[in-house]
Formats: structure tokens, C-alpha cells, sequence
């Protein structure tokens, strides 16, 4: 496996309408794999269709099928829309860890 996988939707003319990125990992704490889902865009024209909610299922079903324990993504505060699709597919949200962030590049 590469450093990530991508599953790319497109619309009957072939087109690409969306994406969604995966970084395969591995949690120390439960000695099992996770992959962290870094990136779902679909383009605006194909919003409120259906291809983020089908773009995330074939992410779970993904690691489904490579024995992957856990799947785990951030998302902005104010970006409700993502945070709603995501709670109807069944992802709960973390409250009971801080995330950080440093740029390296002020620090």
C-alpha cells in the first residue's frame, strides 16, 4: 500500500464529481489500524446528490474489507454541513480529546 488511498466518484459521463483521501496508520494505544480520512470534496455542482454520503460509505466499506479497526477525520467547527452528513453515517463525535496543531514554520 502507497502512502495513501483515494476513491475518486465519477457521474454517468465519467466525469469526477468527488474524492476522498485516506492515510493508512496505526494506533499505539490499540495495536490495530486506522486510517485517517484527510479529504472529502466533491465538486459544488454535485453537492446535496448524494456523492459525499457515497464517497464515505465506500471509505467505510474500504476498511471494512482491509481489516481496519477505525476510521477517524477532523473537520472544521463552523463547517455544519460536513459535520451533519457525518453523524447520520454514524461517526460520533470525539469529545475526549483536545486536537493541537504547531506551524513549524513560526514556531
Amino acid at each position: 500500500m502507497g502512502d495513501s488511498l483515494i476513491l475518486v466518484s465519477e457521474d454517468a459521463s465519467g466525469k469526477i464529481s468527488g474524492f476522498v483521501q485516506l492515510f493508512p496508520g496505526l494506533s499505539t494505544v490499540g495495536m490495530n489500524a486506522r486510517w485517517t480520512l484527510n479529504d472529502l470534496y466533491v465538486l459544488p455542482e454535485y453537492r446535496s446528490q448524494g456523492v459525499g454520503r457515497a464517497l464515505m460509505s465506500a471509505a467505510a466499506d474500504l476498511a471494512q474489507d482491509h481489516g481496519v479497526a477505525r476510521l477517524v477525520l477532523m473537520t472544521q467547527v463552523e463547517n455544519k454541513r460536513a459535520q451533519h452528513l457525518y453523524e447520520t453515517l454514524g461517526w460520533q463525535r470525539n469529545t475526549a480529546f483536545y486536537s493541537y496543531l504547531l506551524d513549524v514554520n513560526e514556531a
